[in-house]
C-alpha cells in the first residue's frame, strides 16, 4: 500500500479543479470594468465585462456551458484591454 495521500496536495487539487478556469483582475482591468478568463489546460484567455464574465463562470460551474462554449461567448484575449 503506498503512502498517504498529502493533505495540502488534495486541498490544491481540489482548488484547481473548483477555479479552472480561473479569473484575472488586472489595474487596467479595474478601470476597463473587465476580467480575463484563463483556461489552464490550453492556456486560453477570454475578456469580457465583468458581468458578462461572472455570468460565463455561473453556467462553466454548473455545466451548462463547457470551454469550447465559453469561447463562443467571450473574445479571446489579445494581450491588450480594448474593449
Amino acid at each position: 500500500m503506498g503512502p498517504e495521500p498529502c493533505p495540502a496536495c488534495s486541498r490544491t487539487a481540489r482548488t484547481r479543479r473548483l477555479t479552472d478556469p480561473s479569473p484575472s483582475v488586472s489595474p487596467t482591468a479595474v478601470a476597463n470594468n473587465t476580467i480575463t478568463l484563463r483556461e489552464r489546460d490550453s492556456t486560453q484567455q477570454l475578456i469580457g465585462q465583468v458581468d458578462e464574465v461572472v455570468e460565463l463562470v455561473r453556467k462553466l460551474s454548473e455545466g451548462t456551458i463547457d470551454w469550447a462554449g465559453a469561447t463562443k461567448v467571450l473574445p479571446f484575449y489579445s494581450g491588450e484591454q480594448a474593449l
